[in-house]
């Protein structure tokens, strides 16, 4: 009896001291290819003591860069690169929740990634004094499937019972 006692309290003692960070990107919506999307990324610190001297690394897919000066919530440390541009952040306060956005702008060559297999996605690594934490997210991308590039007479007049003939010109995007 004592020792279930025992057991149960040191279960609640360590539940109660648990510590944990966690970092997730949310999931961006209604990305086009050659347009520019926001992407979200939410640092959860859950312990009583803030985190500092926080470095983090994103690593973009195919024809996904970031665009320069559009980080909210940190800043540029490393941009040489667009597709895996670094950032710095002096301090995550403790038992909270911050938020980073950035903009990143999807090449039109990005359909050629997917048309080879390559997954778009967004990958994280925050590093902090006392540790490490990461995420990916993969996300879908509206693409088109064929694109028409040219149509001859596209204005034509015609009666009831007439019979229309277009030529067009497609190619797939």
């Amino acid at each position: 009896m004592k020792r279930q006692f025992f057991l149960t309290l040191t279960y609640i003692f360590l539940s109660l001291f648990s510590f944990a960070q966690s970092i997730r990107i949310l999931e961006p919506e209604n990305l086009s290819i050659c347009e520019d999307a926001l992407v979200t990324m939410e640092v959860n610190n859950d312990t009583d003591v803030a985190l500092n001297g926080i470095v983090f690394d994103l690593s973009l897919s195919c024809s996904v860069s970031y665009i320069a000066g559009t980080i909210v919530g940190a800043e540029e440390s490393n941009i040489t690169d667009l597709s895996s541009p670094n950032f710095s952040l002096a301090s995550i306060p403790a038992n909270s929740t911050y938020r980073i956005e950035i903009s990143v702008h999807l090449d039109c060559n990005l359909q050629g990634c997917i048309d080879s297999g390559e997954i778009p996605e967004v990958g994280v690594n925050l590093n902090f004094d006392n540790g490490e934490i990461s995420d990916t997210q993969d996300y879908l991308v509206e693409a088109t499937l064929l694109l028409i590039t040219a149509v001859s007479d596209p204005v034509v007049f015609a009666l009831p019972g007439d019979v229309i003939i277009r030529t067009s010109k497609e190619s797939k995007n």
